[in-house]
C-alpha cells in the first residue's frame, strides 16, 4: 500500500534498477544494475554493478561495486543475503544469463558508515 519510486540514477547513460534487497536494521541494503537491454526481459550488456542503502530517512544511497583490484564491477548480480554474524559481510549471486551455465556465489565486503 506505501509504494516508493526511487530514481537511482545510472552507470554510462544506463538506468539503474534494483536486483535484490535485504533487511538490515534500520533500513534496507539494495543491490542495482546497469543493464543496457532494450526491455525488461531481453538481457544486454552491464554497466555497473551497485550496493546501497535506504535508510529511516527514505533516501537511497549506493556505490559501486568493485572487485578485489578496485576495478568497477561489471557483472549482473542478482541475489543477496547479508550474514546475520559479520554485518561487513554479504554474498551476491551472478546472474550469468546463460542456462547452461551455474550461477556464482561471490563474497562481499561492506564497509563505511553506509552500512
Amino acid at each position: 500500500q506505501r509504494i516508493v519510486r526511487y530514481e537511482l540514477g545510472g552507470i554510462e547513460g544506463v538506468a539503474l534498477g534494483f536486483t535484490d534487497a535485504a533487511v538490515a536494521g534500520d533500513g534496507v541494503v539494495f543491490l542495482a544494475v546497469a543493464e543496457d537491454s532494450p526491455d525488461a526481459v531481453q538481457d544486454g550488456p552491464v554497466r555497473g554493478a551497485v550496493v546501497g542503502r535506504i535508510g529511516p530517512d527514505a533516501e537511497a544511497r549506493w556505490t559501486r561495486l568493485v572487485d578485489a583490484t578496485g576495478r568497477p564491477f561489471d557483472r549482473k548480480v542478482e541475489g543477496l543475503s547479508l550474514d546475520p554474524v559479520d554485518s561487513g559481510r554479504g554474498f551476491v549471486v551472478l546472474d550469468l544469463d546463460d542456462p547452461a551455465v551455474p550461477s556464482e556465489l561471490c563474497r562481499i565486503r561492506l564497509t563505511g558508515p553506509w552500512r
